[in-house]
C-alpha cells in the first residue's frame, strides 16, 4: 500500500510478483496458478511468468477490496470457462459428425449444468424430433422444463417416458416431486405407489 505498483517493481531485476508465481508453480500441492487483476501490465508480466490470468473488475480491485469477492469472482469465471471450453469442444466434434446423438446428448447436458436452460431444451428436443423414443433426451428435457418451474410441461413429458425404461421410475418420483411442490401430496404418494406396483407387475 505504501509502495505504488510494488508488484511489478524490480528485486534483483526480476518483478517481485514474479518470486511468487515462480514459487506457486514449483509446489506439488498446488494445481494451477492464477494472477486475478484489473492492470494489464500485471497480466503480461504474470502471463510471462506461466501464470493465468482473469481479469476483475475496479469494484474488486484497490486495497480496500475484500478477498472473499475476489476469489469468488475468480471460481466463476474459472465454471464459466469450463462450460465454455465443454462446448466449444463438442460444437468441434459435431462439425465432424453431425448426427452424433451422444455429442448432442452431452452438449445440451453441458447446457443444463451451466443453466443455460433454453439452449439445453433446444438440443434435447432436436434430438426428439429426430428420435422420439430417445428416452435419456426427454429425460432430460423434462427435467429442464422442472427447473424452468414450467411444471406442466415437465410432467408431460415425464409421462411420455414407457414403464420398460430405466427412467420411468425416476421420471415418476420426479411427476411426485412437482405435485407435492403443488401441495398436491395425496395425488404424489398415490402415484408412487402406483409406480411400484406396475413396476413389479412388469418385472413379472
Amino acid at each position: 500500500k505504501r509502495i505504488p505498483k510494488k508488484n511489478i517493481k524490480l528485486m534483483n531485476g526480476k518483478p517481485l510478483i514474479a518470486y511468487t508465481i515462480e514459487l506457486s508453480l514449483r509446489c506439488e500441492y498446488i494445481d494451477r496458478t492464477i494472477v486475478s487483476t484489473d492492470d494489464t501490465i500485471i497480466a503480461n508480466i504474470a502471463e510471462e511468468y506461466g501464470a493465468e490470468v482473469l481479469f476483475r473488475t475496479k469494484e474488486l480491485s484497490g486495497d480496500s477490496a475484500p478477498t472473499e469477492p475476489v476469489m469468488l469472482d475468480v471460481l466463476n469465471q474459472l465454471r464459466e470457462k469450463k462450460y465454455d471450453e465443454a462446448i466449444g469442444e463438442f460444437k468441434n466434434a459435431l462439425k465432424i459428425n453431425s448426427s452424433n446423438r451422444e455429442v448432442r446428448l452431452s452438449l445440451g447436458l453441458t447446457y443444463f449444468e451451466w443453466k443455460k436452460y433454453d439452449k439445453a431444451i433446444e438440443e434435447f428436443l432436436g434430438l426428439l424430433e429426430e428420435n422420439p423414443i430417445n428416452h435419456e433426451a426427454r429425460y432430460f428435457l423434462s427435467s429442464t422444463y422442472e427447473e424452468k418451474k414450467l411444471y406442466t410441461s415437465a410432467v408431460k413429458e415425464f409421462k411420455k417416458i414407457p414403464i420398460e425404461s430405466d427412467l420411468y421410475v425416476s421420471s415418476q418420483i420426479h411427476i411426485g416431486i412437482i405435485l407435492k411442490r403443488k401441495d398436491r401430496i395425496d395425488n404424489a404418494i398415490e402415484l408412487i405407489r402406483e409406480t411400484i406396483v406396475k413396476k413389479k407387475e412388469a418385472s413379472g
